[in-house]
């Protein structure tokens, strides 16, 4: 039986609502409470739906706040991730971590 590689998993694709997948770490559903801030101003409140090591997808109480990068802080803890915005969906957004 041949294993995938991590260049076959990387460019092997599949629909996920619309999108075509192509992320060598999978998501694991979360969906935590967490604030989006700018400069360390607060700007909005998200929820991150899902997590990997490399990135995560955030649903926006406002779709309207959304930059190139920004950094998150999930509710309960004191550190802010630094992210930078892959793609956007109305008020869904999914970010990479830098």
């Amino acid at each position: 039986m041949n294993m995938p590689t991590a260049s076959s998993i990387f460019w092997s694709s599949w629909r996920e609502a619309g999108r075509i997948e192509r992320r060598l770490s999978p998501r694991q559903k979360w969906n935590k409470l967490a604030r989006i801030y700018l400069r360390d101003a607060f700007i909005v409140d998200c929820i991150v739906k899902d997590i990997s090591r490399s990135g995560a997808r955030l649903l926006l109480a406002n779709e309207n706040y959304v930059l190139d990068g920004f950094h998150i802080q999930v509710s309960g803890t004191t550190r802010k991730l630094k992210v930078a915005k892959v793609w956007k969906d109305g008020a869904v957004v999914g970010v990479r971590f830098i």
